[in-house]
């Protein structure tokens, strides 16, 4: 029987059964299993799948009105090959678009993760509060005035990272290298308490009704505590490497980095529901090749429920080429062949998530913000910081069915310019504008069509480059698009992970201050 409870789109097939074969009923093309495609609600052969040159292809199963073709493939036009570049009919290889690091730096000790989460901007809509693990510190900004209000210095080593406002105004830190949550008094911007919580503190969250703080640890810690004061109240015991925590009215939804889940909690603490982002394929995509998800770099409450950015990797077998992956055949501009993507997917309150577009391009999506709408977000992709080809923020919608998102810098009808630096954390303030959160420079830049642009302090320039071969810099003035409010100094450039694998190795361009702890290998997951 069909069980709907499941997620089946027709008897004992798909949701988390088996893909459906011809003639069964489907939602999305992830319910049915190659060569089909799901057209008008019925899973059906797929002529651009189906092995055979027909219609106006220039190859088997691609060119013409059929999917791109790859390096090598028959072609007729440049537009039949997915690099775009047909001679001599055949497909050319696409000259990829390479990163500009400057030269490498070797550090004795390794830089914090990229963790992001580090912005937030409190109810009065203007003041924003940001960590800054780099440098230990936290800063304090009006974003109204452009005014850097107060920088909280921490002890080396505590890296502090996800926060949270209480009911009160007060702010609570989670110290990922210092084993502790910190609140900080909103009047003197000092820090009023330091709790110790769990060895690897990641996400807070804060529920009003109990007025509790609720921290989730990478070593399957759920801690719960006063706001105020006091030690813990409640520990929970869950599966290790959790990421975020949101309040779901009297439940709790917490997320899990690796493996992409997002568990529910009952009001006791009980596990009530395992979810994890749905399998994703769609024709435009690698000819439809079958994506599974992991990796949840960030999940937020919505009015929807939860909305999580996560990375979708390939399932099949990779076939590696001179510059690349072979086998691809994803699509041209506008969607993404590549063997990992990123992509956002809405968790109603307990149901199954919804399968996003595929976000192009996009490298290491660290942090997503939800627009005062509740309709629209943005992401931020760190690891395109040194690529200015490629776009940093991405804009979409919360209910975007199409298999892609196409580059977009528009939130509910307002554009905004490109941010400066590399972004690793993005808000809106109580006007509905996008504010991003830099690493190097260390700024905070409210962005959108303001009159100018401002700086509350100097760029402060190591010994060593940070991702230009210039040894000593002036700063020029952020772009006219965007107001910065600088927190400090040159930075590094952070970890880095993909799924399914993840970056290793200590040559790479950082620069970091002396006397900093290494929090762990380099290169190593967050």
């Amino acid at each position: 029987m069909k069980d709907d409870g499941e997620g089946e789109s027709d008897i004992d097939c798909r949701g988390l059964c088996h893909p459906c074969k011809s003639g069964r009923a489907c939602r999305s093309e992830a319910d049915c299993g190659n060569p089909l495609r799901c057209m008008d609600g019925k899973c059906e052969v797929d002529p651009r799948r189906d092995g055979v040159k027909n219609g106006d292809e220039s190859d088997v199963d691609c060119g013409g009105s059929s999917f791109p073709c790859d390096h090598g493939s028959r072609c007729a036009s440049d537009a039949d090959c997915a690099s775009h570049a047909c001679s001599g009919g055949r497909c050319e290889r696409e000259r990829g678009i390479l990163p500009t690091f400057g030269p490498g730096v070797r550090q004795d000790v390794a830089p914090p993760p990229l963790g992001g989460g580090t912005l937030i901007v409190l109810h009065d809509g203007h003041t924003a509060v940001a960590s800054d693990p780099d440098r230990d510190t936290i800063s304090v900004v009006d974003l109204a005035k452009g005014l850097l209000l107060a920088t909280v210095k921490l002890a080396p080593g505590d890296e502090p990272g996800r926060l949270v406002e209480d009911g009160a105004g007060g702010v609570h830190v989670a110290l990922r290298g210092g084993q502790a949550v910190i609140s900080l008094d909103p009047k003197t911007w000092t820090i009023a308490l330091r709790r110790p919580v769990c060895p690897a503190p990641r996400g807070i969250a804060y529920q009003p009704a109990k007025d509790l703080l609720h921290v989730a640890c990478a070593g399957g810690e759920l801690v719960s505590l006063l706001a105020k004061r006091g030690p813990p109240v409640r520990v929970l015991h869950l599966d290790r490497d959790l990421r975020d925590v949101i309040v779901d009215g009297n439940r709790l939804q917490v997320s899990r980095f690796r493996s992409g889940e997002l568990l529910t909690l009952d009001p006791a603490g009980a596990l009530v529901l395992r979810r994890r982002p749905p399998d994703f394929a769609d024709g435009a995509i690698r000819k439809g090749a079958l994506f599974s998800a992991a990796l949840a770099w960030r999940a937020v409450p919505a009015k929807s429920g939860v909305v999580m950015v996560h990375q979708r990797g390939l399932d099949a077998d990779v076939q590696p080429s001179p510059g690349g992956y072979g086998g691809g055949g994803g699509g041209g501009a506008q969607c993404d062949s590549s063997i990992v993507h990123t992509a956002v997917t809405v968790f109603p309150s307990d149901k199954s998530g919804s399968d996003g577009p595929a976000l192009p391009r996009a490298v290491v999506p660290l942090d997503i913000a939800i627009a005062p709408s509740g309709e629209s977000y943005v992401v931020v992709a760190a690891g395109n910081a040194h690529n200015d080809a490629l776009p940093k923020l991405y804009a979409g919608r919360c209910d975007a069915l199409a298999p892609c998102l196409p580059d977009s810098n528009e939130i509910d009808g307002t554009t905004f310019g490109p941010p400066s630096g590399q972004p690793i954390a993005v808000a809106f303030d109580g006007g509905g504008h996008v504010v991003v959160q830099s690493r190097e420079p260390a700024t905070i830049q409210v962005l959108g069509n303001r009159p100018s642009p401002f700086r509350t302090g100097p760029w402060k320039t190591p010994a060593t480059p940070c991702f230009t071969p210039t040894r000593a810099r002036t700063s020029p003035a952020p772009p006219a698009t965007a107001r910065a409010a600088t927190m400090g100094g040159c930075g590094t450039s952070g970890r880095s992970a993909a799924h399914p694998v993840a970056a290793r190795g200590r040559d790479r361009p950082h620069a970091l201050p002396p006397g900093r702890r290494s929090p762990g290998p380099a290169g190593a997951p967050d």
